[in-house]
């Protein structure tokens, strides 16, 4: 498992919620990765021992990613059958962002199941990079940049974001 991101800065990103949504999983489930259990005593003992620290700031995306135009990345797009729970029985999925433009900083993402906490591995091939040439420059330990939840709204065939 690598070195968690226990915190980020919400930057001049225009998906705020999105954002706001990382540092909510960035922040809580590293801390349950050592708890016994999941609850809110772990989440109040992790930002006790957080707040005791210096801030650290989580490590910067790589500078082609960061400079990117907004047409590059919006032509990076997530696979849907990636999604994290696909193959459940729920109708809800979880759909990764990829990290660049106006998100600067990766994040960590982790699942919290039956089983305990696992991190959600990063891999260039989650995305369609469209017309990018970048795609073997992207460090395979990249990190996201948030998640969004999205749920059939409008019918069974279309997935509409709702967070």
């Amino acid at each position: 498992m690598t070195n968690p991101q226990t915190r980020i800065r919400i930057t001049r990103s225009p998906g705020r919620l999105l954002t706001a949504a990382a540092v909510a999983t960035a922040f809580v489930a590293p801390a349950l990765a050592h708890a016994q259990s999941f609850g809110y005593d772990n989440v109040v003992a992790r930002a006790k021992a957080l707040a005791a620290k210096p801030f650290e700031a989580p490590r910067r995306v790589p500078d082609f990613l960061a400079n990117v135009s907004y047409d590059d990345y919006r032509d990076i797009r997530f696979r849907v059958e990636n999604s994290l729970w696909k193959q459940s029985n729920t109708k809800f999925q979880v759909m990764l962002i990829h990290p660049g433009l106006y998100y600067d900083h990766a994040v960590q993402i982790n699942v919290v199941d039956a089983e305990g906490v696992h991190e959600v591995q990063f891999s260039p091939t989650l995305f369609d990079y469209g017309h990018n040439k970048f795609v073997d420059k992207i460090p395979p330990d990249l990190g996201f940049a948030g998640f969004k939840l999205t749920y059939p709204l409008k019918g069974e065939d279309s997935h509409n974001q709702f967070l």
